[in-house]
């Protein structure tokens, strides 16, 4: 990145014309005339100043408000730089000598103020930057009287090609495979100052006329549609795009892309609908992206009535985007999607083997968040950082509900339990963990602050809390917060406010005892007497502890407010019980309940948090699970929250195998993917000792029956769940070395690799069967056949499969392979994943993390998410002290230099500390309860 510039400038009245990279005067473009100066619009400076209870420390100082921005850039896409001049229209409420604003990575040439009222323009004496933050100050002699005026500068800067930070280049081949370029943005949530000088926090709403000067063959996307178009004053090539005014915005949701693009539209039914299109450098079949159009018109037609609010702009925009995004950039009005994730077939028959399931899914949920937040996150945007988590924790939220109501086969909340809720149950039981509304200072800290655990945990409590108070209300809620802050900006407990006003309910208490305390509650039944053909039940809370260092972290008097609902044995579908636990201890009384019957506490899993039943309820729940009694997402939760209880020490892991046992006729596809996530957290823990070898054996035992159920063939009629099913029960038993799995699918895979067909939902299996069963020539075929496959999904299943090898001479040569040209950056993270979930490939891994360290962490650097994500998966998968002093010992002496690295090793540590405590504590109860299997 390029450092600033410093200059000195001294004051004058400027006489020259100061004029656009276009050639058009500013005083046309700003309209700036000799008027007195009004200040009826101080009522609006006053509102953008007021921040409430924010720390204002680290906030731009309030000397001066940005009404609008006229932008016009002129870039060159043959060299990667651009041009530029930005007039900003402000409203100084007194008068004053500085001005502060934000600055990142450009050059920046003549500052001038024009004042309106007397039409005096003044050079800046001076300006100085501050790097570290990202600011400028410019200096003015003498001072600036209050009023309204424009503030003119210069700038020129790079399109960067390392990183994907303000404006980036996105290259790809021609006609002629010459690379050529596209320029984009991505201005989240801190880097539209990486483009133009600007005020760059989400409280400074503003409205923005941009330009552009470009050759004529250019096509030029912005948030708004195209104004006018004319011709260059004096080169004939180039002619200058101007875009219709955006509505009022933070500079974060700004967005452009220049370059060569080609698209197709959909207007939706009788040409009613926002127009949406689909750019690209280069759009497959047509099929293919009008099934994404039309699935983009439904969202838009569910949002619109779910807010009750119009889409607020005039038209959408989607950007297929080559470059590896995450997932996608929610501008507005305009976004960028990862191109591989977005252009995926329609849902038919005669094309069910062109991309699996979740895959599908994943887009549909990356495209319902991105325009959930067109009104969530934009039409209202966050008034301060700190506040980023709810507008992601409700769009993650949002993700699943919306997709449950227009396609309830998927069985959406399911999903959503085993993705999110479970995982921030498990995340926020250790350590080194946050409040999810954590104070943010300035947006360096974000990376480090908003991570899963805020989006995870906080889209769980937003879960928990519509369920509290009833979707209707949640609704009226939400369209009720658009309503009163669109265009403008607010917070948590503005949002928490208004569903305290629709729903009569203390939401705010509520929600505070969430939000600003990390860790979630532990409730355990204490007590449990019959009295008068009822039942008195006693709740305790506490938090729920889930290492040894949490215990030393986690405050312990650490109180919450939380919703209870309670279901019945005699119909455990239907709630018979709420309740408001706001102390330590409550009772209350089940009425007509027997002494054989059994209650739920949190039927459903709508309530975040753990429950701990007496010991003798434990049989009752046994055969609860055997007979189904208990519906499928209350299995699951029942046998996570035993997992979790003997991880923590709470009870014996004889718990967790007895519990495992009773699920040997288990058909739900949910149920047995939490079933094998709590197999293979015991593998993790007992691959070191000698009982493992018998542990696997259970395994094998616990599988038996649905192996024989699912089968290897596809079945006509079979639902999307049944296929993953099937797919997860063989992939379980080629891990365990399941002989006859292996044999049968080496021979299929053979059968495939030498022309027989078998379809995309059967080849991830087949691949890890070839490669557990493959010499040289075998690997060096699946290489081949991965290099000249297109379809990106099953390229992916290819990576995928490659760490089952058992030759460790192999596993070296696909390590190297995962971080050669061949493989993409993020893609080198699925290859590592699937050698660290093999027994002996762990070890071989590491042993490569350690050796290659200075080239993944170049590599990484620039790639924070990618770089904890590749820390978590060296790291967090040993549970021996042996490993966790040297793995610890490593890091002493070895940086990632990326936000999040050092909380995702301590992470890391704590588990493997808390495997090993765990395997000291029960290594032998263990062992004795799996005496009877034998190999």
């Amino acid at each position: 990145m390029k450092k600033l510039i410093f200059k000195t400038c001294k004051s004058r009245h400027a006489s020259h014309r100061f004029r656009f990279p276009s050639g058009v005067p500013i005083e046309k473009i700003c309209n700036i005339k000799k008027t007195e100066s009004s200040f009826d619009h101080f009522q609006y400076t006053r509102s953008i100043f007021d921040f409430g209870d924010e720390d204002i420390k680290y906030q731009l100082p309030k000397t001066i408000v940005a009404t609008h921005y006229t932008l016009c850039l002129k870039p060159n896409l043959d060299y990667l730089i651009f041009e530029g001049c930005v007039a900003i229209q402000c409203i100084m409420p007194n008068e004053t000598r500085t001005v502060t604003m934000n600055v990142g990575g450009i050059l920046l040439g003549k500052i001038v103020w024009a004042d309106e009222a007397t039409g005096i323009r003044q050079e800046a004496a001076e300006f100085n930057s501050n790097p570290a933050e990202q600011r400028m100050t410019i200096v003015f002699s003498p001072r600036l009287t209050a009023g309204h005026g424009v503030l003119i500068i210069n700038f020129k800067g790079r399109i960067q090609e390392s990183h994907m930070d303000g404006l980036y280049a996105s290259s790809y081949h021609n006609e002629f495979e010459e690379i050529n370029h596209n320029a984009l943005t991505k201005f989240s949530h801190a880097e539209a100052r990486q483009c133009f000088p600007c005020f760059d926090e989400p409280g400074l709403k503003a409205t923005f006329a941009i330009s552009f000067v470009v050759p004529r063959t250019v096509t030029i996307i912005c948030n708004t549609p195209i104004k006018t178009t004319y011709p260059h004053r004096s080169d004939k090539t180039l002619h200058i795009v101007e875009f219709e005014t955006t509505p009022k915005m933070s500079t974060y949701l700004l967005a452009f892309a220049i370059g060569q693009f080609e698209f197709i539209e959909n207007r939706g039914e009788n040409n009613k609908s926002t127009v949406c299109r689909i750019y690209g450098e280069h759009l497959p079949d047509e099929i293919f992206v009008n099934y994404m159009l039309e699935t983009c018109q439904i969202f838009l037609n569910f949002f619109t009535n779910y807010f009750d609010i119009p889409f607020p702009m005039k038209k959408l925009d989607i950007i297929a985007e080559t470059k590896h995004l995450p997932g996608a950039m929610d501008s507005w009005g305009l976004f960028t999607f990862k191109e591989s994730g977005l252009l995926i077939p329609p849902n038919t028959k005669s094309n069910v083997d062109e991309v699996n399931l979740d895959a599908r899914i994943n887009t549909l949920m990356t495209l319902s968040h991105v325009l959930c937040h067109q009104w969530l996150g934009n039409l209202v945007t966050i008034k301060w950082w700190t506040h980023l988590w709810l507008y992601e924790a409700i769009g993650t939220f949002m993700e699943y509900y919306s997709i449950d109501i227009l396609e309830p086969k998927y069985l959406m909340w399911m999903r959503f339990v085993t993705n999110v809720y479970i995982k921030a149950l498990e995340m926020d039981a250790l350590s080194h963990v946050h409040m999810i509304e954590t104070p943010i200072h300035q947006p360096s800290e974000l990376k480090e602050n908003h991570d899963s655990l805020s989006f995870n945990k906080g889209a769980a409590i937003i879960g928990m809390l519509q369920t509290y108070i009833g979707n209707a209300k949640f609704q009226q809620g939400i369209t009720k917060f658009l309503t009163k802050f669109a265009y403008g900006n607010a917070t948590a407990t503005n949002f928490w406010e208004i569903l305290e006003e629709v729903s009569d309910k203390p939401i705010t208490a509520i929600m505070t005892s969430w939000t600003k305390q990390a860790g979630f509650p532990l409730i355990r039944v204490i007590a449990s007497r019959t009295e008068n053909k009822g039942r008195v039940i006693t709740l305790h809370q506490e938090v729920f502890i889930g290492t040894d260092l949490a215990a030393k972290s986690h405050n312990a008097h650490n109180l919450w407010m939380i919703p209870i609902s309670i279901s019945l044995s005699t119909n455990p579908k239907v709630i018979i019980k709420e309740l408001l636990m706001d102390k330590r201890t409550v009772s209350f009384k089940l009425p007509k309940i027997s002494e054989i019957d059994w209650y739920k506490i949190n039927p459903g899993i709508r309530g975040f948090y753990r429950v701990k039943y007496p010991q003798e309820m434990f049989g009752q729940f046994l055969q609860a699970i055997r007979s189904k009694a208990l519906p499928p997402m209350d299995r699951l939760g029942l046998l996570n929250d035993t997992y979790a209880f003997a991880e923590a020490g709470f009870n014996s892991c004889v718990d967790v195998l007895t519990i495992l046992e009773t699920f040997v006729d288990e058909d739900n596809f949910f149920v047995w993917k939490q079933i094998d996530s709590v197999i293979n957290g015991l593998d993790r823990l007992l691959y070191p000792v000698d009982c493992y070898k018998k542990f696997k054996f259970f395994a094998k035992s616990i599988f038996k029956h649905i192996y024989l159920k699912v089968g290897w063939d596809v079945v006509d009629g079979e639902s999307n769940n049944d296929v993953k099913l099937r797919e997860l029960v063989l992939t379980r038993l080629l891990m365990l070395g399941h002989a006859e799995c292996e044999e049968e699918g080496f021979l299929r895979f053979e059968k495939f690799m030498n022309g027989e067909f078998y379809p995309m939902e059967s080849r991830s299996v087949l691949y890890k069967a070839g490669m557990i069963k493959c010499d040289q020539d075998t690997f060096e075929a699946i290489i081949r056949r991965f290099r000249t496959i297109e379809s990106i999904d099953e390229r992916n299943l290819i990576l995928e499969s490659l760490g089952f090898s058992m030759n460790e001479v192999i596993l070296h040569e696909i390590l190297d392979y995962a971080v050669s040209e061949f493989v993409r950056h993020e893609d080198t993270l699925i290859v590592m994943k699937s050698v660290v979930s093999n027994v002996i490939g762990k070890h071989i891994a590491w042993k490569f993390f350690k050796d290659r360290f200075n080239i993944l962490a170049h590599r990484y650097a620039l790639e924070g998410g990618r770089a904890t994500q590749l820390l978590k998966t060296i790291t967090d998968c040993f549970s021996t002290e042996d490993m966790h002093t040297e793995i610890a010992e490593f890091f002493r002496h070895h940086h990632f230099h990326i936000s999040g690295a050092d909380r995702t090793i301590a992470q890391s540590l704590e588990k493997i500390h808390n495997f090993a405590s765990w395997l000291k504590r029960e290594k032998l109860q263990i062992s004795d309860y799996l005496l009877p299997y034998d190999l």
